[in-house]
């Protein structure tokens, strides 16, 4: 009777199958990794993004206020000025 053999199943090709699927599991991870860090600092940025809008929307808004209430200012101004014309002509006609 013979001894049981030992047969070594992990030759190089296996070995070499095994290395590259380990490297791209490695990889895929990293990849991973790095995009999830990305889209991180993304959404990071997207949020100041939004933050400023709503300063600004703000700063606009009390601009608008502003300039309307510059233009009733004008408007009266305006009429004053029509109602001295209007005076002035009177006065002259009456010379």
């Amino acid at each position: 009777m013979t001894s049981p053999r030992f047969e070594n199943r992990w030759n190089w090709s296996t070995i070499a199958a095994l290395v590259a699927v380990v490297t791209s599991l490695g990889g895929f991870f990293v990849t991973y990794g790095q995009m999830q860090t990305r889209l991180d600092y993304i959404e990071e940025r997207r949020e100041a993004s939004a933050s400023l809008m709503l300063g600004l929307e703000g700063r606009i808004r009390a601009l608008e206020a502003s300039g309307a209430r510059q233009d009733e200012r004008l408007a009266g101004i305006y009429n004053l000025l029509n109602r001295i014309d209007t005076r002035l002509e009177r006065i002259e006609r009456a010379d």
